[in-house]
């Protein structure tokens, strides 16, 4: 069972919530009940569409509100960004092929407050690419386990992050023990972070930035798949694999075995904060989404449903 606790900055409805439901947590939904609309999913594009049940607002309602509101007003629909690829507890799809998880939630959330529909766009293949949709005003927001980093925010604003996450290594045994051994007096943590070594990140994730922050000395080496970053760490083809605790954690919970061959290190002064995020120009949006954030939050720990969602996607 994943142990490490993890305080997550989300709305109740996160959880009261599920895919095909509005009734939870003793909360009227605005826009009327939408409990029996179901997705459906255009493939060609991996883009998941709820049917349309907007609130018509009159040209009077409409001119009052600034342009970044009243465009996705107009529309009726509020277009999500997220990654192609599943990830398990945030976004993925269940036994009947819907698409659920946190972020789907607290999108359909978001989109019911705003009272119009949502549309999941999943054509982003690394984690760039949904900010670059963003960016280029193809979707109106972000909410796909997105980290924050500098390079991104030069692209688009984020709000206030909804989860945190500490940063964490998995390093060889064998090489961290050689490395030891040469240097008894220092803290093993400190020569992994501060000699020169190949650090293992996922391809196009924030890692590749946070890597070459935390590791000046190291030759920084990618990944596209997960799986085959832990191969490199066990194979000792890299000192270390770089990534944020839960995908880590959940590796070792997968593959008990593993902890024979490495060693997990949580960088409890590193962190990987989570957050949604808007294009530069849409200020009251995301003044909206904060605002939102701010009267839904709860410090709620997870624990449970984070073990039961932690199978992961390679």
């Amino acid at each position: 069972m994943f142990k490490t606790r993890i305080t997550y900055y989300i709305l109740i409805a996160a959880f009261c919530l599920v895919a095909v439901s509005t009734a939870g947590c003793g909360q009227t939904t605005p826009g009327g009940d939408k409990s029996n609309l179901k997705d459906t999913e255009d493939v060609a594009a991996k883009t998941v569409v709820q049917p349309p049940t907007p609130k018509k607002l009159t040209e009077k309602e409409l001119s009052l509100l600034p342009p970044d509101i009243r465009r996705i007003k107009e529309r009726g629909r509020l277009r999500v960004a997220m990654f192609w690829q599943d990830r398990p507890p945030f976004f993925y799809a269940d036994d009947q092929g819907h698409l659920v998880g946190i972020d789907v939630t607290l999108a359909r959330d978001i989109a019911r407050w705003l009272e119009v529909d949502v549309v999941f766009d999943r054509q982003s293949k690394s984690f760039d690419e949904v900010v670059d949709r963003v960016a280029a005003g193809q979707a109106d927001i972000a909410i796909s386990k997105l980290s924050v980093t500098l390079s991104r925010a030069q692209k688009v604003r984020y709000t206030q992050p909804y989860v945190v996450f500490n940063q964490a290594l998995l390093v060889n045994r064998l090489a961290l023990t050689a490395l030891e051994s040469k240097h008894p007096d220092r803290e093993p943590l400190d020569l992994v972070i501060n000699s020169a070594q190949q650090i293992g990140v996922r391809t196009a994730t924030s890692y590749v930035e946070y890597g070459g922050i935390l590791f000046p000395n190291s030759a920084i080496t990618s990944f596209t798949k997960l799986d085959e970053l832990i191969a490199a760490v066990q194979e000792g083809k890299v000192m270390a694999a770089f990534y944020d605790e839960f995908e880590l954690q959940n590796q070792v919970n997968k593959n008990p075995k593993l902890s024979i061959y490495t060693k997990l290190f949580v960088l409890k002064d590193r962190v990987d904060p989570i957050a949604m995020a808007v294009a530069p120009e849409d200020g009251q949006l995301l003044a909206w989404l904060n605002l939102y954030l701010d009267i839904m939050r709860q410090d709620l720990l997870i624990d449970q449903q984070l073990a039961k969602y932690s199978g992961g996607v390679q």
